[in-house]
């Protein structure tokens, strides 16, 4: 009697003990599982500044392109009225000073 009662024991502490390792695991599972959920929410965190930063960047080449092609097109017209003399509108003569004091800062 006393051996049946110590094998049902020591069944029972395997149960117990496998039931605890498998809570262990799973919790093991969900903490990776978050882990990589948060690993990966991070990465495309960085994914899209990365793209932002981008994208800012072209919009800066593209302002820095677009001042280059005035002030060319502004020296192309102070060339030419060198060349051959206009008669301005006051605005106009006033606008054209303007695009020349700025093409000079």
């Amino acid at each position: 009697k006393g051996r049946v009662e110590e094998k049902a024991a020591k069944v029972n502490k395997e149960v117990e003990t496998k039931k605890i390792n498998e809570k262990i695991r799973t919790l093991e599972k969900r903490r990776v599982a978050q882990l990589h959920a948060t690993m990966a929410e991070r990465e495309e965190r960085h994914q899209r500044t990365r793209e932002q930063a981008k994208q800012r960047e072209l919009a800066q080449q593209a302002d820095q392109l677009r001042a280059i092609n005035d002030k060319i097109r502004i020296r192309r017209v102070v060339a030419r009225m060198r060349m051959k003399p206009v008669v301005l509108t006051f605005a106009a003569w006033k606008e054209l000073v303007h695009a020349h004091e700025a093409l000079v800062d």
